[in-house]
């Protein structure tokens, strides 16, 4: 076990924040090399493009100044003799002397013979300016075509798998999947009770499952539909004639006129992405409890301290009542710990305080009242053997490492790029961690071993359907009258060999308009009803058939072999309009709507003589690693009577 990992707060500012920094520069030096891309001609290029940049820039700019010269000289053209007409025009009417009208006429000549002679000068300027402009544009464009072509190896190089990588290099006992496997799903599902995405409102966007000493855990995105509401406003103008006596007391009538306004509140679909950390422990596995955000964030020292204060007191209330009414909630003795944690529902008061020892305490106090990276951003659930983190720095951020945010025709942006999200990955990744990592006990626990069942009917989870359903365009899969967004919900039909035959189903909605009569009282003293016109949202749902497949290919692999004849007659035979997606090592293709079970399994072997041999162990169970690093029963039972001796002194 490492050491460090014991107080992770700590070890983040002091070790691991600056040892994955090196790590991630050196991983991408390390790439550079591999490639063979020469930094110092892609910096020339680089130079080169921005000074070619620099000159056109110019050269257009001094286009402009004399194209508005031109301008100029097309105005006094115009100007001139119209000046002429004018004075003319004033002197025929004997508003002004002769004069006037002679001196434009006399001038006219001569200018006019001056404005062409500027006219074509100008002319051959700013033809001069766009061959020059024309030149230099074609030597840019060379330019910029030399720095892809310096950069395209290591283009092709980036994979998913890179940032999970550099966070297994920094921290070896955390290990990150390829993709969410049905072996790591069936741990988590038997041992841990986690069940299908089966939330007909949730979609899977992302799914990262690995384990940390030796424990399982999975990231998971959803895009979420939920109701709002939204208020709609109707308007109806009414007239009315009313008598009054005016000032000399006289009976008179007027016509008066106002506008009625009326609401009406409606539901309306709204849609937001959440992301969790999903956790395995069988550390306390009869213990529930929750916390929420203590609110420290963003406060001073002393604010915090005037929380604690005022949170004791609501403590002692809980404790009081829980006496009283004997519902087993005691104090664990560290008010500032219990002030700022929460966890007030817990359950199972033995097993609570067997997680939160004094170096747990500890270890959350630093983190809670901490304000950088994040502060305290983060929610924690544990029901039995799951645990779940949903921290608000993880909703901005998205794990799923695209090799698309790294491409650039720059080395130097490149490695900017690559460096800043590999960075951020690992910190955001780490402090979602962190509450589970501030418990010891959970470091000291590993699954005990797993045979691998292979009861799950299909060879790619149901998650990892989802995921590959939302990695296609929307337009493609939802009913032409949609006006929202959609949840792709995925449905396993059967198996084709080594491929999965999916049904995605697109719920969206389309709006249908209503019109709602509101009474509103008016001025007139009558009531009348005002039209508020509102969107009814009618739910839709097309199916589009996908077939899935793991592909356990690179990144670079698959573009050098997706042209293969074998995958490019199957797209064209039983794809729908070709449409393909590949992420992660897995490959899944949208599906005409009748396709032939020959074809299918044609899909299954597509690929394969370029897939690199699959193992079939997960390194996560090794017996000799478990009997080292397991926390043995008699131990735990040691800290239980330890914890009792405790209690009795302080009583």
């Amino acid at each position: 076990m490492d050491e460090a990992l014991l107080t992770p707060f700590d070890s983040y500012n002091s070790y691991y924040k600056e040892l994955h920094k090196q790590n991630v520069s050196m991983y991408f030096e390390g790439l550079v090399d591999k490639t063979g891309v020469d930094r110092d001609a892609n910096k020339k290029t680089i130079t080169d493009i921005a000074g070619k940049k620099k000159e056109i820039e110019e050269l257009k700019k001094q286009r402009r100044g004399r194209n508005f010269l031109k301008i100029l000289v097309i105005l006094g053209m115009v100007v001139i003799p119209l000046l002429a007409l004018v004075f003319w025009i004033l002197f025929i009417y004997g508003y002004v002397k002769l004069v006037l009208p002679l001196i434009p006429t006399i001038a006219l000549f001569p200018a006019y013979f001056l404005f062409i002679i500027a006219l074509r000068k100008l002319r051959v300027r700013v033809n001069s300016f766009n061959e020059k402009i024309a030149k230099l544009e074609s030597e840019l464009n060379a330019l910029v075509e030399l720095s892809w072509k310096q950069m395209e190896a290591l283009n092709k190089s980036y994979d998913w798998s890179m940032a999970a990588q550099l966070v297994n290099k920094t921290i070896p006992l955390l290990e990150l999947d390829d993709n969410f496997n049905p072996k790591r799903y069936e741990l988590l599902n038997q041992k841990y009770g986690l069940g299908e995405n089966k939330q007909v409102n949730q979609s899977s966007l992302f799914v990262q499952s690995g384990s940390i000493l030796g424990n399982p855990f999975v990231f998971s995105t959803a895009r979420v539909q939920d109701w709002g509401k939204k208020t709609y406003t109707g308007h109806l103008t009414i007239h009315w004639v009313e008598r009054y006596r005016d000032s000399e007391g006289n009976m008179r009538t007027r016509t008066r006129s106002e506008t009625l306004t009326a609401y009406v509140t409606k539901p309306i679909p709204v849609y937001y992405k959440e992301t969790k950390l999903i956790y395995g422990n069988e550390a306390a596995p009869n213990l529930s409890f929750s916390r929420g955000k203590s609110g420290t964030l963003g406060k001073s020292e002393k604010q915090i301290e005037n929380m604690i204060d005022k949170e004791v007191k609501q403590i002692d209330k809980m404790a009081k009542k829980a006496i009283m009414k004997e519902t087993g909630y005691t104090r664990i003795g560290n008010d500032e710990f219990e002030s700022l944690f929460g966890g007030e529902d817990r359950d199972n008061e033995m097993e609570y305080r067997l997680l939160f020892t004094p170096l747990a305490q500890t270890n959350f106090i630093k983190l809670i009242k901490s304000q950088e990276p994040y502060g305290d951003d983060f929610k924690l659930w544990k029901h039995k053997k799951l645990n779940v983190v949903e921290s608000d720095h993880s909703q901005s951020f998205s794990y799923l490492c695209d090799p698309g945010r790294f491409i650039s025709n720059s080395y130097l942006d490149a490695k900017e790029k690559f460096e800043k999200y590999c960075n951020e990955y690992f910190t955001s990744m780490f402090f979602d961690f962190a509450p589970l990592l501030s418990i010891p006990i959970y470091q000291q626990y590993k699954t005990k071993d797993y045979i691998y069942k292979n009861n799950y009917q299909s060879n790619v989870t149901s998650y990892e359907h989802e995921v590959m359903a939302n990695t296609f365009n929307e337009s493609d899969l939802v009913a032409p009258a949609t006006k929202t967004s959609a949840i792709l919900k995925t449905s396993f039909d059967r198996r084709n060999m080594n491929a999965d035959n999916v049904i995605i189903s697109a719920h969206t909605f389309t709006t249908v308009e209503r019109i709602e009569y509101v009474n509103v009282r008016g001025g007139d003293g009558r009531t009348h009803s005002v039209p508020v016109h509102w969107d009814e949202y009618v739910p839709l749902v097309k199916q589009t058939r996908m077939e899935v497949k793991e592909a356990r290919l690179t990144r670079s692999d698959f573009i050098d072999h997706k042209n293969d004849s074998e995958f490019n007659n199957f797209l064209n035979s039983s794809s729908f309009g070709g449409r393909f997606s590949f992420q992660r090592k897995l490959l899944a293709v949208l599906l005409k709507d009748h396709v032939a079970d020959t074809n299918l399994n044609q899909f299954s072997n597509c690929l394969k003589a370029f897939e690199e041999p699959l193992d079939e162990t997960l390194s996560d169970f090794d017996d000799s690693e478990l009997k080292n690093k397991m926390f043995k029963d008699d131990v735990v039972e040691k800290t239980i009577e330890v914890i009792k001796d405790i209690d009795k002194s302080n009583e």
